[in-house]
C-alpha cells in the first residue's frame, strides 16, 4: 500500500501542472492572449495612422508653400506688366 499511495500522489501531482498549462501559450491565459490579439492590430493601425498623417501634413505644407510662391510670382509679373504700360 505504501508504494501505491506514493504512485497515486505522484500521479495527482503530475496531472495538476498539466491541467494548469492546458490552454496557455507562452504562459498567458486565454484572456491575456485575446487581449494581446486585439491590441496588437489596433497598435499597428494607430502607427499607420500616425505615419500617414505626418506624410500628408508634410505634402500639404509643401504644396501650400509652392502655391504661395507661384501666386506671388504671378502677382509680381502682373504688377511689372502694369508698370511697363504706365512708363
Amino acid at each position: 500500500m505504501d508504494m501505491e499511495g506514493k504512485r497515486m500522489n505522484t500521479r495527482k501531482q503530475d496531472k495538476k501542472p498539466q491541467k494548469e498549462k492546458a490552454g496557455r501559450a507562452f504562459g498567458f491565459s486565454i484572456r491575456g492572449q485575446m487581449l494581446i490579439g486585439f491590441c496588437v492590430p489596433i497598435l499597428f493601425l494607430v502607427l499607420v495612422g500616425i505615419i500617414s498623417y505626418n506624410k500628408a501634413s508634410t505634402g500639404l505644407t509643401e504644396n501650400y508653400e509652392q502655391s504661395t510662391i507661384n501666386a506671388l510670382e504671378m502677382t509680381r509679373n502682373s504688377l511689372d506688366s502694369s508698370f511697363q504700360v504706365v512708363r
